[in-house]
């Protein structure tokens, strides 16, 4: 049982028909309505208002505690994204997107190149040819330059008849060769005859009797076996041709040894009363086509 007050609308005339709504809650928990005359209305603790409103303050106070509970695991949750644990968890969450991560790629497994390096060149080389008949050689027509049939007969002998190739030299004509520098058997053998730019007159070699000997006794034994696939030629003056060759040629640098290497040879050809070579140089590498 409770105690039933009725409340008179005409105590409140600022506030007319709104009377009707339920008061407006004090912080207290108490719910005084002043009068005019200071006169206090309170509803009894017994009364249904009374039990409604601290059954509200109740599930107010709960309701308080579950948002700071969520607000102390979102906190949590902040603090545990901020440390970063010293493994990688399988089953963590994905990273957030807004945050920037730092990847050390030296971390990161990369597959192991089989590219050569400049440590470990590729000297394996592929469609190499192995003999000479594998080239093209190169077709002159005779009747497109002046010397270009003395130059295919040069070559000729070259090969097949060494010994006589002192007869295509001008009495100063000089010869030279030089050589890359690499690795090969080859190589080394001619290297020793390779002319130095640093050193006057090192391995340069003069007059034709001298030349045939540096050919036929040294360099080119059994004969400059040699196939020009290419070449270039011009007129320098009246009387004066030159030429550059492109091409391959055999070498015996020791019984039972031979290598296919890259010849470019530069020829000048002076005219008196028949052409002469005046100027012969040769330089050898390994084979790049």
């Amino acid at each position: 049982m409770y105690n039933e007050t009725h409340l008179n609308p005409s105590a409140f005339p600022e506030i007319n028909e709104e009377i009707q709504d339920e008061p407006e809650e004090i912080e207290d928990g108490s719910n005084p309505i002043e009068t005019e005359n200071e006169e206090e209305v309170i509803i009894d603790d017994n009364s249904p208002e009374k039990i409604n409103d601290n059954n509200n303050e109740e599930e107010e106070e709960e309701e308080e505690e579950e948002e700071e509970q969520e607000e102390d695991e979102d906190n949590n949750g902040d603090l545990a994204e901020e440390v970063e644990p010293d493994m990688d968890y399988i089953y963590s969450p994905p990273p957030d997107a807004t945050r920037q991560i730092d990847i050390e790629l030296y971390k990161i497994n990369k597959k192991k190149s089989s590219h050569p390096t400049l440590k470990a060149p590729n000297l394996r080389r592929s469609n190499v040819k192995t003999t000479l008949a594998d080239y093209q050689p190169l077709q002159l027509d005779i009747r497109s330059f002046p010397t270009h049939q003395y130059m295919s007969t040069f070559f000729y002998d070259s090969w097949h008849n060494i010994e006589r190739i002192n007869v295509y030299y001008d009495q100063k004509a000089r010869f030279s060769i030089s050589v890359e520098i690499q690795e090969n058997p080859a190589l080394i053998h001619l290297s020793r005859y390779s002319r130095n730019m640093l050193l006057p007159n090192a391995n340069n070699v003069d007059g034709p009797a001298n030349i045939l000997r540096a050919q036929k006794d040294y360099l080119f034994k059994g004969g400059f076996k040699a196939i020009p696939m290419t070449c270039s030629y011009m007129t320098l003056a009246p009387g004066l041709f030159s030429y550059v060759f492109h091409g391959v040629f055999e070498i015996d640098y020791e019984k039972d040894k031979k290598e296919i290497l890259g010849f470019d040879r530069s020829i000048i050809i002076g005219q008196r009363d028949r052409y002469l070579i005046t100027n012969d140089h040769i330089y050898v590498h390994m084979l790049s086509y």
